[in-house]
């Protein structure tokens, strides 16, 4: 019978090494019986040196470092560099592993047997598949994330999900024998999230307050400027006819002859109206200022709308800038100007804004149920149910979205545990050629 990788499936060489594994490392490593392929040699032959004694397999332990080094020294040069290149890699990342806190919280790249979990006695791994992203959020802001994996064995059908949140790591982890395994049930179906509709709306709502926010302030500098202006001119002219008046007016002769008259009717006179409103005209040239200015932003802000694409890293850009253009042409209703019935362009880009409101807050959800043959639920893979009853926490997150494997999970997860129910060890053959 052939034998198999208990790392990845594959079917032994004669030489009793795994072709997939030797091939990704120029040559197989052994640390227990430090045995190194001689990759330089023409003769291609190995050389294996037996450890005189057992230290702990520990990159850290300096008699495990020092006697692999030394036995790696007896070896030809070229394959000695080899083997040392090998151990201070080694070295480095679980190094690397034991200090960082997070590091590789996801377990990414990894197999589920024999990475992360201990295999049975000739438990071999078959296939495993990245089928679910698990998440807990609060008005669209995630805390708690896990990516979620299915492996299938000769022995058992595993789901694991690590992940971490605010406060650390965490892992989920569901297995049950093969042998027990009799159906399958998935749905990938979509439900509405009211908390992603406020979240959606608040992130809109930045975009209108920006937008009318800034055409507001420059309402108000410029009404401060003109207004200034205005007032000043006004002034400076009351003064000098004030001026002028006195000259004339101000040791009259009444028995001149001469008419008096007073000073309001010496400006009329002169053309100048006392009961000018400096206030409304300077507020009648900044109103008209801004609302231009408004409608200027409010379609600057739709243009990008057309080049951003729905669920890319930028598609909150998407909502801000919808919020600023609703904002932009709003503003001549702000401001009571005479140019308001231009604003009612503005309910286009309000009508797109509430689809991508509603389409925001629709999301995947993915329900993937491995049942027993007494049709129980062995794994168990679909988000809590709010209920006022009491929720119903499958899998202890509130949104369980597809990835990338769920099409290819859903398509043969049902035939590879039968193969290997029917078929026994024959099964893991079959489906590793299949890969």
């Amino acid at each position: 019978m052939a034998r198999f990788c208990t790392k990845c499936g594959s079917e032994l060489g004669e030489n009793g090494l795994c072709p997939r594994c030797s091939a990704s490392g120029n040559g197989p490593i052994n640390l227990d019986g430090f045995v190194f392929q001689d990759v330089y040699s023409n003769t291609n032959q190995s050389q294996q040196v037996q450890p005189q004694k057992s230290y702990s397999q520990n990159p850290t332990n300096k008699n495990y470092r020092d006697s692999a080094q030394k036995k790696a020294s007896k070896m030809p040069k070229e394959a000695s560099k080899y083997a040392k290149k090998a151990m201070n890699t080694i070295m480095s990342d679980d190094i690397k592993d034991m200090t960082s806190k997070d590091s590789n919280a996801y377990e990414k790249d990894k197999k589920i047997v024999p990475d992360c979990i201990s295999p049975n006695d000739r438990e071999i791994p078959i296939k495993q598949y990245q089928i679910a992203k698990l998440r807990n959020r609060i008005l669209g802001i995630t805390y708690s994330k896990a990516i979620g994996r299915l492996q299938v064995t000769n022995q058992r059908v595993i789901f694991r999900a690590p992940g971490k949140t605010v406060a650390g790591r965490t892992i989920t982890q569901h297995e049950f024998s093969i042998d027990e395994i009799g159906g399958i049930e998935a749905r990938n179906e979509y439900v509405f999230h009211i908390w992603d509709l406020i979240a959606a709306l608040i992130i809109a709502a930045i975009g209108f307050g920006i937008i009318l926010g800034t055409t507001m302030l420059f309402y108000d500098i410029v009404d401060g400027i003109v207004y200034d202006a205005y007032h000043s001119s006004y002034v400076n002219k009351l003064e000098k006819l004030r001026e002028e008046y006195d000259r004339e007016y101000g040791d009259f002769d009444w028995n001149s002859g001469k008419e008096y008259i007073s000073f309001d009717e010496f400006c009329d006179i002169r053309g100048f109206d006392r009961s000018d409103n400096v206030y409304l005209r300077s507020s009648r040239v900044s109103t008209e200022t801004s609302t231009i200015l408004g409608l200027i932003l409010g379609c600057a802000c739709f243009v990008p709308i057309f080049f951003i694409k729905r669920g890319s890293k930028i598609a909150l850009l998407k909502l801000i800038a919808l919020g600023g253009s609703v904002g932009g042409f709003s503003v001549p209703f702000w401001l009571g100007s005479d140019l308001f019935f231009i604003g009612f362009i503005g309910i286009i880009p309000a009508i797109i804004l509430l689809v991508e409101l509603v389409i925001n807050a629709i999301k995947p959800n993915l329900i993937l149920q491995i049942k027993t043959k007494s049709a129980l639920p062995a794994i168990n893979i679909s988000r809590i149910k709010l209920s006022p009853f009491g929720n119903s926490e499958n899998i202890g997150y509130k949104e369980v979205l597809p990835e990338k494997d769920l099409f290819e999970t859903v398509k043969e997860i049902g035939a590879l545990i039968r193969d290997v129910q029917a078929l026994g060890d024959h099964a893991v053959e079959k489906w590793t050629e299949s890969n």
